[in-house]
């Protein structure tokens, strides 16, 4: 690549071609060459691109940001849809787990790249129609052809992804290698992250091993409480009804309690109260002279007296709401 770059130090256009066709051979390669090519204009330009260093950590734009926010929250609501709704989890997730990921990374490369609307309608037809057909189809865990349809739809969803990565130039090969490059360091990070997560697991379960301690079965149920088998034994944490079934006789509007138990006897209780920091009521009424504040909470309304008194009347507070509700 040395001849190359130094043939096209004039032609700007070739020069952007090489470096995207090999970004970091066409680094080590220039560096190596620049103290005879240093006295170039094009070439001094070409080095402070290639070695500047940021002093700063980049996050990318505050659009960016915004946009891959959004785009995770959506995902997260399509991958939840069988817990808020009567639809089969293994039903749901073998025909649609591709719609989880590829329509929103399809969309953010459309939208970095500024593609034009023609193109992004077409895309998003042709996400609704495969949306369509794949649920549409009837359930029948036999059938070869349905088989078929489900594995190669991912497939199919990745081409798709392709076309929009390489922009207006399909047919650009340098576009199509920069797409499969992008694919492997996506497969390898991903691989590193779940090879992580099960080295973590992994440790974890050695850990209580060493002490003896047989942990399965743990199981979460969202606003009641955690439970597991813990050496046979079957252990709750969680509040009075999910532990005993049963309500707590004991009202305590200042605290929570989280109570504790093994097979069949309770060991106790944990009591959670609040502690509000000195001054609470001089921020809040600075906040409310420019906002109007409100107060979501998952807890009962033990604190509702309290909250009445040092935030504003007209301050919408809610207790009792669900992680559904909060959104």
């Amino acid at each position: 690549m040395k001849e190359e770059i130094i043939k096209n130090l004039d032609n700007a256009r070739q020069l952007e071609n090489l470096y995207r066709y090999d970004k970091s051979t066409f680094k080590s390669e220039f560096n190596l060459i620049y103290p005879d090519i240093q006295e170039k204009l094009s070439a001094q330009i070409w080095y402070e691109r290639l070695n500047y260093e940021n002093e700063k950590i980049s996050w990318g734009r505050k659009q960016e940001l915004i946009f891959v926010l959004i785009a995770s929250f959506l995902a997260g609501l399509i991958a939840k849809i069988p817990d808020f709704t009567s639809i089969d989890h293994d039903y749901f997730y073998q025909r649609n787990i591709s719609f989880i990921i590829f329509p929103f990374l399809t969309l953010y490369f459309a939208w970095r790249l500024k593609i034009n609307f023609k193109k992004i309608t077409i895309i998003l037809l042709t996400f609704l129609i495969s949306v369509a057909y794949i649920n549409l189809l009837p359930v029948n865990a036999k059938s070869d052809t349905i088989l078929l349809a489900i594995v190669h739809l991912p497939l199919f969803l990745w081409t798709v992804l392709g076309y929009i990565y390489t922009g207006n130039s399909f047919n650009n090969f340098h576009s199509r290698l920069e797409y499969l490059r992008f694919n492997g360091d996506l497969i390898i990070m991903t691989s590193i992250i779940l090879l992580s997560g099960a080295l973590l697991t992994g440790i974890t379960i050695g850990l209580f091993a060493l002490i003896q301690i047989d942990i399965s079965d743990f199981k979460e149920y969202p606003g009641q409480g955690l439970e597991a088998r813990v050496n046979n034994k079957i252990v709750r944490l969680g509040s009075a009804k999910f532990v005993d079934n049963r309500e707590d006789g004991e009202v305590d509007l200042h605290a929570s309690k989280v109570y504790f138990k093994i097979d069949k006897d309770i060991i106790g209780y944990f009591r959670i109260a609040n502690h509000y920091r000195s001054g609470l009521k001089d921020v809040v009424n600075q906040l409310a002279q420019r906002n109007k504040l409100s107060i979501l909470s998952g807890d009962n309304a033990a604190e509702e007296g309290f909250l009445r008194s040092v935030f504003p009347k007209t301050a919408d507070i809610r207790f009792d709401q669900t992680a559904f509700e909060k959104l």
